[in-house]
């Protein structure tokens, strides 16, 4: 199968409804990363799942999803926390707990903005650190964080920005 299978795939699964296509997302990413040498997070199929998750029930609530992976980067489960439209709360904590829950290496967290704005505000920033730090303290990799705006192209991601936080160093 190639890219284009999975964009094709895509597509087709973005018709159905949040479930289903939350479901059919997750099959082309583990069907992505299963492949022989796909070791690089493909960043329109997070965007995508990521968007299922936090705007599919709402465009306007804000809405924060984890995806919990495995070391072979296939999904094990995931979580969406519901808020306001001017945010939503959560601990760093809660987070780690249900990554760990799910035996996971490795997570993808993402949000969306309700406003439509999709680049990071400066408590996005602090967040994305805190939870990095957290994850890293037990040896749990956040491999991105994506913050999906109004429309279906936009979306902001802090790895593809270079701007995933290195977690402090722990001594």
């Amino acid at each position: 199968l190639s890219l284009a299978d999975d964009a094709e795939a895509i597509d087709a699964v973005t018709r159905m409804n949040v479930k289903k296509t939350t479901t059919g997302l997750v099959k082309c990413w583990n069907r992505h990363h299963s492949r022989a040498g796909a070791k690089a997070v493909n960043v329109g199929i997070a965007h995508r799942i990521i968007r299922m998750l936090t705007v599919g029930a709402s465009t306007e609530i804000e809405h924060f999803a984890a995806v919990f992976l495995d070391s072979a980067s296939r999904v094990q489960g995931y979580h969406v926390w519901e808020g306001g439209t001017k945010g939503v709360q959560f601990k760093a904590a809660e987070v780690v707990r249900r990554a760990m829950t799910h035996s996971a290496t490795q997570i993808l967290v993402g949000h969306n903005h309700p406003s439509g704005r999709m680049f990071p505000s400066p408590s996005d920033i602090a967040m994305t650190k805190t939870l990095a730090t957290a994850c890293g303290m037990l040896g749990i990799t956040m491999i991105d964080h994506i913050i999906v705006g109004a429309h279906d192209d936009q979306h902001y991601s802090f790895a593809q920005a270079n701007n995933m936080p290195i977690p402090d160093a722990i001594y």
